[in-house]
């Protein structure tokens, strides 16, 4: 007797990938159960639901581990500047994929599953703990002087996500990506320059109600 044939998540992923690009979001289960020659019980009993197929579909897993791995044999290498100024770049490019994504998600009235129901780690989580792990080899080279490496990646990845969050809500953003960057990366590294970027002026506080 034969044994039955395993379908594996990638193929499932790649085929829901394939079609929530083409289709959305609103795409029907049974097209990607169709794309992916499973049934849509065998989708479920691996995903959650739709909106867990969805998260998981849309990142790109291949992608992250190679800038992981690039991450990890870059300590001792070129300048820390270099290497937290592509870091910076990869982010903010991976962010401004998975940002309007995440809109798309939550403006077809669906809740985002909580990060402990996902099979994979949501990409600011990847981003922080490579980024530690990062900053700790560099400090133990004595290329770097952070008091607490895990903290700092997470400062370094959240303003990221911010500045991308910011510039996706607001239609632009508060200075230039490059100006950015570079600002970021000479914070953390304990040279902060200052950049000429136009102040944001406040709204008006009235002091009274105009009669």
């Amino acid at each position: 007797m034969s044994r039955p044939v395993t379908i594996r998540d990638d193929v499932i992923l790649k085929a829901a990938r394939e079609v929530f690009l083409l289709h959305g979001f609103k795409a029907r289960s049974s097209l990607i159960a169709k794309e992916a020659g499973v049934s849509e019980g065998t989708i479920f009993k691996r995903f959650k639901t739709k909106a867990h197929l969805f998260i998981e579909a849309m990142g790109n897993e291949e992608q992250e581990q190679k800038w992981i791995d690039d991450l990890t044999h870059a300590p001792g290498t070129r300048t820390v500047r270099e290497n937290l100024l592509e870091a910076a770049s990869h982010i903010i490019d991976h962010m401004e994929v998975t940002v309007p994504r995440m809109m798309s998600l939550r403006s077809s009235g669906v809740s985002i599953p909580p990060s402990q129901d996902l099979k994979h780690r949501p990409s600011p989580e990847v981003h922080s703990q490579a980024l530690a792990t990062y900053f700790r080899e560099e400090v133990e080279l004595g290329r770097l002087q952070l008091a607490n490496p895990v903290i700092y990646a997470y400062m370094f990845v959240g303003s990221v996500v911010h500045y991308v969050m910011n510039k996706q809500f607001n239609g632009h953003a508060v200075c230039s990506r490059l100006e950015f960057i570079n600002a970021l990366v000479d914070l953390h590294l304990g040279s902060l320059k200052k950049t000429a970027v136009a102040p944001v002026d406040p709204k008006p506080v009235l002091e009274h109600e105009p009669s």
